[in-house]
Formats: C-alpha cells, structure tokens, sequence
C-alpha cells in the first residue's frame, strides 16, 4: 500500500527504579479512603528523577466513542483528492474537485488567427492514493458559478456546472498508475493523470482571446469560471475503490492546448493552478448503516470500538478522572495510549500521525487544538499521545486541575484531516482485544 509520508518511531518513556516511602503510602490510602473511581487501585510511587512524592496512576476509567464533523474547511490545500472507496466500516467516501485555472501571463498570447488544434489536455499531478487503483469513468465539466477567492469553502460546498461532460468521448475510461511515470512527446515527467479533453473545449477557450478576456485575470475568470472534476458515481463494492491525492501546484498540474500555426509549427498555450484561484475537495461519506452510523446513534457502541476518519469523524475519548487529581498536583506526563486494530483483507494504512485536543466547556462544536504529529507504533498497532505540549507550554491536565480549562473530553483526528481520505478503527476500553486504551499520569504532590 502506497504510503504518502514516512512513519517514524515513538520516543517511548522508561520508568526505572520504583520504591515506596511511608508518606506517599500515606498519601495513597487517603486518596483510595476519598472513593475517587479513577484510584482506587493501579497507583505506583515513583522513587525516580520526579521525587520520593511522585505518584503514576494508569487506571483512569476511559470512555470512548466518536462524534460527527459537519463542517471541516478545505479551500487551497496540500493535497486535492478524486476517487470513490466503499469501506465496510465506514461508508462510501466519494470525492470531487472543483478549481479555477488562470492565465500564466494576462494579456498575452501566442494563438494565430486560425489555429490547428491537436489536442487539449487537464494533468492532475499524483502524491499518492488510498485504497486499491481500478479503471474509473471520469467527467469534466466548465463552472457557471464564480468561486470567490475570499470565499470560505466547506466539504459540503458546491457549484452549478454545465451539463456537458468534457472528456473526450473515446477516453471516458481510465486506469489510473499513481506510482508510475509518465512519457509526454520526448519528455519522462512525474506521475500525473491525464485526462484528454473535446477539441471544440480548447476553440471555445481560444475564442475568448477575441472577446476580451485575456485582457486581465479577472477578465479571464469572469469568461471561464474553472471545472468540477469527478468520478461517475458506480461506487465499487465493499472493500474496493481509491482516492487518488494530487498537488495542484505542482508544474505538471494544469491545462494545455496543443495545436500548429498556420505554418503547421507546433505550439502550446498552458493554463495554471495556483494559491490566486481557488481549488477544493467536495467530499460526501455515505455512512447509513455502517457501523461508524450506530455508534454515532449509541455512544455506548464505542466502549467496544470508536472510529476516527478524515473529513468528519472525530475520535472521543472522555477522562473525568483528570479532575481528581489533587489540585497541589505537579504534572510530569499523561501519557494516552490507543490501540487500534485492522479487519480482514483491509488495505488502508493507519494514519502517520495523528491531531489531538479538546473540546473546549465539553463543548464538541469548540475543538481546540493541542498539538499534533504523534505518530503510531507500527510494531504495538498503537498510538502514544502525551496530553502536555511543553514546547508551547500547554500543560492542559495541570490547566485541568487547577480550573484553568474546563473540560475532560479529547479529540484524535488524522493530521490530514482536510486533505486524505484515512481512517482508524481504535479497540474500545471494553474490546475484546488484549490492548485497550490507557491513560498514564506521573505527577508530584508540591506540599
């Protein structure tokens, strides 16, 4: 499987030299006589580099489950995806692109009077996939909408299009090859998808040097507002299918016209993407029915497994036992660990990495971002996520203890989660998996 970023290894803690002082004893079974449920058994003291009063707890009862994310931002980013998969578990996820094209150079053009024209062809440069590659029918078709570049656009967003599809009839059917070069004329170029579009496309874009609209860029957006690219909807069956990833930046990404002077010389006029215009993903997720829909439906689903997915299903975990804590507690680490698990013939990587944080008053329409980056632990199928970010000085369970922030719900979504199609299936604190999901905390009572 086709991976688009490398996966590194955890830095993994070691805890050496435990032994217990009367005192923290002390402390222990005072802390067991206040009938907190998070501790009452599983407490370790730590005669390590934190002091003789530093405690480690990792029995914090955890609730999982996931929430939905109707409106996630995508205009402009890193990666476009085009591409249907239907995943047993989470639904079907379909995406399309919608995307201006501007000129390299307004007001400028090497068309003649009468042009011969060869040929007009949309790349779409790859960076990688998601899922099994298989023969898809394309369509493209010319905007009637104006996409506004001051515009905020959503996964749910869209334009009105022409009816008309645009690829060329004897090429509605493609085999994309993500990983393999492709040969233009003399030239060996990098991956890139190809779509051949009709001729007449290309004369009416060459028609529009008479109209005025290569005068300036927004003469030129005005007279042709961009294309909406998708695949045709026969979704594959379940455990089949790709999203294909795509930098629209990159120099092989754009629209040519090929085509002879009236001396029969060989040209090209070439139209650009790029950060003036706008281009997003338009991503539906069909999930009626699918389990990632009954646990959405029945929280308590997610003491068995919980889900977390690009582009709208956020991963929950609750720890109300954060709270507990003495509030003259000194955090040294909350380590969460989750473990997440594969099914059968499943073909799509886990996330790299991974975005968490929390849910501002429990609040789940106020996420507020901790860090992200915490890639997974290949070799234990886990994740290892330290809740403190001490760079940024984001101590959130200290924040927690002392009132600071409200809160004891978490969010873990992919890093990319605007720009991939990845998902996790995370084993629940009542799976019945071996691993479970934990919370490790070490911190110090400050007498």
């Amino acid at each position: 499987m086709k991976k688009i970023s490398m996966t590194r290894l955890f830095l993994k803690r070691k805890i050496n030299g435990y032994s217990a002082s009367f005192f923290t004893l002390l402390l222990l079974l005072a802390m067991v006589s206040c009938k907190k449920e998070d501790f009452k058994n599983g407490k370790n003291i730590l005669n390590s580099q934190y002091g003789a009063n530093s405690v480690l707890v990792d029995t914090f009862q955890l609730k999982t489950y996931s929430v939905i994310d109707d409106s996630i931002r995508c205009k402009n980013q890193e990666n476009t995806m085009l591409g249907l998969y239907n995943d047993p578990i989470f639904g079907k996820f379909n995406s399309s692109i919608y995307t201006n094209l501007l000129l390299e150079n307004p007001g400028v053009t090497n068309f003649t009077s009468s042009p011969q024209i060869d040929s007009i062809v949309l790349s779409l440069q790859y960076t990688g996939y998601y899922g099994t590659p298989e023969d898809v029918h394309l369509q493209v078709y010319e905007l009637n909408d104006l996409m506004n570049t001051t515009d905020t656009m959503y996964q749910f967003s869209q334009f009105n299009y022409a009816s008309e599809n645009l690829v060329d009839p004897f090429h509605f059917y493609y085999s994309p090859k993500p990983t393999q070069k492709v040969v233009v004329g003399s030239d060996t170029l990098a991956a890139q998808l190809r779509i051949r579009l009709k001729n007449s496309f290309a004369q009416h874009l060459i028609d529009g040097v008479q109209q005025g609209a290569y005068a300036s860029q927004d003469a030129f957006k005005n007279f042709f507002k961009g294309l909406y690219i998708r695949i045709a909807d026969n979704h594959p069956s379940p455990g089949k299918g790709a999203v294909y990833y795509f930098n629209m930046l990159a120099v092989n990404s754009g629209l040519t016209i090929y085509y002879k002077d009236a001396d029969s010389t060989p040209k090209t006029f070439r139209y650009l993407i790029n950060n003036k215009g706008v281009y997003f993903n338009h991503v539906d997720i069909d999930r009626a029915g699918t389990k990632v829909d009954q646990l959405v439906q029945n929280p308590n689903l997610g003491q068995q497994a919980f889900y977390m997915q690009a582009y709208g299903v956020r991963a929950v975990v609750e720890i109300p036992g954060l709270k507990n804590i003495p509030s003259n507690a000194i955090i040294h680490s909350a380590v969460l660990d989750l473990p997440f698990a594969s099914y059968y013939l499943d073909k799509l990587y886990p996330s790299p990495s991974v975005t968490f944080g929390y849910f501002n008053n429990d609040d789940i329409h106020k996420p507020v971002t901790i860090r992200g980056g915490n890639l997974y632990n290949e070799a234990s199928h886990s994740y290892s996520i330290d809740l403190n970010n001490f760079t940024k000085n984001l101590i959130i369970p200290q924040q927690i203890i002392m009132g600071k922030i409200n809160t004891s719900k978490f969010f873990i979504i992919p890093d990319d989660y605007a720009k991939s199609a990845e998902r996790v299936l995370f084993n629940g604190s009542n799976s019945t998996y071996k691993l479970k999901p934990k919370l490790t905390v070490i911190y110090t009572i400050n007498e």
